[in-house]
């Protein structure tokens, strides 16, 4: 079809640079949907939540992108 969903979590490190510096586990659920429009092209809608944890406090944050997407 012409709409396909999908869906991710990812798990990774975060790094915090300025007055003090921070490492910390990160991690990230989401989804969205691919709109096709060629054969190779299509435009993506995602959401986000990102989670991390530095200076023992949680954070947790929406990211919210749109883009083109080239299938090969």
């Amino acid at each position: 079809g012409r709409v396909r969903p999908f869906a991710h979590v990812l798990f990774g490190a975060a790094d915090s640079t300025g007055a003090s510096s921070d490492f910390s586990f990160a991690s990230a659920v989401g989804g969205g949907l691919d709109f096709k429009i060629a054969p190779i092209l299509g435009w993506r809608f995602q959401g986000d939540y990102i989670h991390t944890h530095f200076s023992g406090q949680p954070q947790g944050h929406a990211r919210f992108s749109t883009g083109i997407v080239l299938r090969f």
